[in-house]
């Protein structure tokens, strides 16, 4: 396959991922977080855990709105300069500070149930709801604030084309520097690699503690309900866990090697960098690295819920108590209907009765006025 025909595969799927997978997994995540969002703001689920579960939801949420946004319009206006400055100076900074922000979420959650696993009593004292809000808003802070060269790397010139005029995104100077260069490896192990092995590590330690204490309970003969709770709740959130860090492997493992530093120097094979950058492969690897990417966000606060008893509780209240809402609205339209009927009814009753008494009083009048 010649050069041509390579191009023309990577536009094809590009085409086909962009403008439909794309958006169709950022509607599926949107509608998973609004719904999570939801249940976790019910005031049934106080625990410290789920004050990273709603900062993760809010999080993928907003990175999945900006996606679809991009998806569905930015990309398709190359005419207009208002949709390459969103996609320049919004879209591009933002939407790297919300998947960040989700990353270290994850990492901060599993380290806390690492901790309640191997030290249960330390944990207890210092794992607090308000202390988990704290860090949630630490995270975000500080993540905002490694992002801001983000925000100056691209700007939007008109290219003046009779056969087809666009505005394009160009690099700024700052983007060509060395230093920008050493932000990006920067990006790369803070957002990648360092949570990858720290997930890896601390969940693999968390398995061999549940299993260890699954053994100690068995050696001292403790059978009863609460063993039972015990170990099916420990083993579901071993599951859930490992779930997490095999979804953040799938999903985040090619963006660590699609970053452009890193894919560069990985692949470039001495190539000049703008070459690199429009080869058929790393185009198609940036495509397939976008994709899960949106599939973590959709995905990996879905992993939590499916094993966690109390949170599938909370929801079936609250389906519960809208259906009740909803009934309840209708019985008393229903009712408000019967009523007003009523009211009319007994307004012609009434009409009907004065009429007649007007008409039998007036009758002995004129009775007596004959006599």
């Amino acid at each position: 396959m010649n050069i041509s025909n390579e191009s023309q595969v990577a536009s094809m799927l590009e085409h086909i991922s962009y403008d439909y997978i794309g958006p169709a997994i950022c509607v599926f995540g949107i509608l998973c977080n609004i719904l999570n969002l939801l249940i976790l703001t019910e005031h049934y689920l106080k625990e410290s855990p789920y004050s990273y579960l709603t900062a993760m939801a809010s999080v993928d949420l907003g990175a999945l709105a900006l996606t679809f946004i991009y998806f569905v319009f930015a990309r398709n206006q190359p005419f207009s300069y208002y949709w390459r400055f969103f996609e320049a100076h919004l879209y591009y900074p933002l939407v790297n500070i919300c998947s960040n922000s989700s990353v270290w979420l994850i990492v901060m959650l599993t380290i806390e149930r690492f901790l309640f696993v191997c030290y249960p009593i330390w944990a207890k004292i210092h794992c607090s709801r308000t202390g988990a809000n704290v860090k949630v808003a630490i995270i975000i802070t500080c993540i905002g604030i490694i992002n801001i060269p983000r925000f100056l790397a691209f700007r939007v010139e008109y290219k003046f084309n009779p056969d087809d005029p666009k505005y394009y995104l160009y690099s700024t100077d700052f983007r060509k520097t060395q230093l920008f260069s050493i932000i990006n490896w920067f990006y790369s192990i803070i957002i990648n690699f360092i949570p990858l092995t720290v997930l890896c590590i601390s969940n693999v330690y968390l398995v061999y503690a549940v299993q260890r204490a699954k053994r100690q309970r068995q050696v001292l003969h403790i059978r009863n309900n609460k063993e039972a709770t015990w170990n099916r709740e420990q083993m579901r959130l071993t599951i859930t866990l490992i779930s997490i860090v095999c979804l953040f492997i799938i999903c985040v493992m090619p963006s660590a090697f699609a970053d452009r530093p890193s894919a560069y120097a990985l692949f470039g094979n001495g190539r000049p960098i703008g070459e690199f950058l429009r080869s058929t492969p790393y185009r198609i690897l940036q495509m397939i690295s976008n994709m899960l990417i949106c599939c973590n966000l959709s995905l990996n606060f879905v992993l939590y819920c499916a094993f966690n008893n109390k949170f599938v509780r909370v929801f079936k209240m609250m389906l519960n108590r809208w259906r009740k809402s909803l009934r309840k609205n209708s019985n008393g339209k229903q009712f408000q209907k019967v009523r007003v009927k009523k009211t009319a009814l007994n307004g012609n009753i009434s009409l009907s009765s004065t009429a007649a008494s007007s008409q039998s009083l007036s009758q002995p009048s004129r009775m007596t006025t004959m006599a």
